[in-house]
């Protein structure tokens, strides 16, 4: 009773468990199609919670293909998978396609499965799951890819890249950005060069922060941070500017803190390099922006090959993950005797002339 009406029912109804939770893995999937282009933390949660349930699909189809296969109870569970596509997605052309594809993968990989379970003259569970799972797989990953085709063609008017600060900051690092002790500024201009202005902005928040009032102490403080920045300063009658290295900055300031000269110092090139950032990073998404105007037209296949590319780099892992876990569940099920391996002698046709 166990075997064969209880259990069939616990797989199929954790096969539409995981089927839920993997079309609600897609649907972050339709609504971010770009969302790779971004690299953002949440395209690669998504595709860790998508090799989750596609492990658990595997696994509970395997099962029911074991204790019922060719039934109605599969195809129908199948089929209601599929369904529940239209929950998390909307209607569109292609998704009528993907839940097909879907459907029919599950019943290919019952058949073929199936097929080699009573074909081969001997039960090797490794060997036949090594054949049909990376099938079933590569059928899941064109299900995902129809869907974010769909998702691009809907969103290719709205695409936006947005590069994150700390990629534009390695870029600059790795091309010197100029510092305050000493080096050159000739990277620091060609980035983004700061004006006058600009960096007197920045300085007098510094000397606001610090309380430092004293308009003389004021002046020298500008007048060598522009200096060691390479900005052209007009110096006054009553003070020259200062000479690099002539002296610290803390013997400029005579405040009671000693520490707070260097500290608003290094506020300065703190934001002297935020501004940097920002400007270039305007500049950079300004150019992908237009790059992506100009072929607009390509971005939904581009886009889909390349998530059907990034699909193809986890269906590995997880090939690796569900084969000896489905083979090793059988060869436990065998063990304990909730499936048995029967030997059977049949005639068999040849051909001979």
């Amino acid at each position: 009773m166990l075997k064969k009406g209880i259990l069939p029912g616990v797989f199929s109804g954790l096969f539409l468990t995981f089927s839920i939770l993997f079309w609600y893995v897609v649907k972050r999937f339709y609504v971010e199609p770009f969302g790779w282009i971004s690299f953002t933390k949440n395209f690669d949660t998504n595709l860790i919670f998508l090799g989750f349930t596609l492990i658990g699909l595997i696994l509970f189809s395997a099962l029911l293909t074991v204790v019922c296969p060719k039934s109605t109870l599969t195809k129908g569970t199948y089929f209601l998978a599929s369904m529940f596509q239209w929950i998390f997605l909307p209607f569109g052309p292609f998704l009528i396609l993907s839940l097909f594809i879907f459907f029919a993968g599950f019943l290919l990989f019952e058949y073929t499965t199936y097929k080699t379970f009573h074909s081969y003259i001997k039960i090797n569970f490794w060997d036949t799951y090594t054949r049909t799972i990376p099938g079933l797989i590569t059928m899941i990953s064109i299900v995902i890819g129809i869907v974010v085709f769909q998702a691009s063609i809907n969103n290719v008017n709205n695409v936006k890249i947005s590069v994150p600060d700390s990629i534009i900051e390695q870029t600059i690092n790795v091309m010197s950005l100029p510092a305050v002790k000493g080096e050159s500024a000739t990277v620091g201009k060609e980035l983004a060069r700061a004006d006058a202005a600009t960096l007197d902005q920045i300085i007098n928040e510094q000397l606001k922060r610090f309380g430092i009032t004293d308009p003389g102490q004021q002046q020298l403080i500008r007048e060598q941070v522009k200096d060691m920045y390479g900005v052209d300063t007009q110096t006054s009658s009553q003070s020259a500017p200062l000479q690099r290295g002539e002296r610290d900055l803390t013997e400029v300031l005579n405040i009671p803190v000693p520490p707070a000269g260097n500290a608003l110092l290094n506020d300065v090139e703190s934001d002297y390099k935020q501004l940097i950032v920002d400007q270039t990073k305007k500049e950079v998404e300004q150019q992908l922006d237009l790059a992506i105007y100009k072929y607009r037209s390509y971005l939904p296949i581009l886009n889909t090959l390349a998530i059907f590319f990034l699909l193809g780099i986890i269906s590995l892992p997880v090939m690796w993950l569900t084969i000896p876990l489905v083979s090793g569940i059988m060869l436990l099920l065998r063990r304990f005797n909730f499936i048995s391996v029967v030997k059977v002698k049949e005639d068999v046709e040849h051909i001979a002339w």
